[in-house]
């Protein structure tokens, strides 16, 4: 018999074999059964009533044709520790328990003296604006204040062309570096 495969029907009607072993299983990982049916459909019934810190599964009733996968979820925060599952068939007649052990796998620390794995740094490109942008700037700065002080159009369009200006040798100095 496998570890976790359940036979139904195998030796006599309604029978039942459950794995005798304690089951383990690491949290965070569903624990897998496989349902055998030799003989006749049949309804199996899981119940967990002691689970309650390791699952969220309670009760369930299932109808096993040939084979199927039933799957218990273990939770991914459940501490070490066991539970029993019950298994019934036969409309109660034919019981049996499945033990199941609940760990947390072993964290292996790493060695101290052994090389760590160097991920590659990210350096961002150089970010500093070119001179003739600044040059741009102060420029529209000057004629946007001189037109604020003689209202002349020609001044504030000049101002907002030289912004423009630097704006887009900025633009374009970044696309190219």
């Amino acid at each position: 018999m496998e570890a976790n495969e359940i036979y139904l029907n195998r030796k006599r009607i309604n029978s039942l074999e459950v794995p005798r072993d304690p089951l383990q299983i690491g949290v965070g990982r569903p624990l897998t059964f496989r349902l055998i049916n030799y003989g006749a459909p049949v309804h199996l019934s899981f119940s967990a009533m002691d689970a309650g810190q390791f699952t969220e599964f309670t009760h369930q009733n299932i109808f096993v044709r040939d084979e199927m996968i039933f799957d218990l979820p273990i939770r991914e925060d459940a501490y070490p520790g066991t539970f029993s599952i019950n298994v019934v068939t036969g409309y109660g007649t034919v019981r049996d328990t499945i033990e199941v052990q609940v760990i947390r796998p072993k964290v292996v620390k790493e060695v101290a003296e052994r090389q760590r794995t160097q991920y590659p740094v990210y350096v961002a490109p150089e970010t500093s604006t070119p001179p003739v942008v600044q040059i741009f700037a102060i420029l529209g700065l000057f004629m946007y204040l001189f037109w604020w002080y003689v209202r002349v159009d020609l001044l504030n369009f000049t101002a907002f062309a030289l912004i423009f200006a630097g704006i887009l040798v900025q633009w374009y100095s970044h696309r190219q570096g």
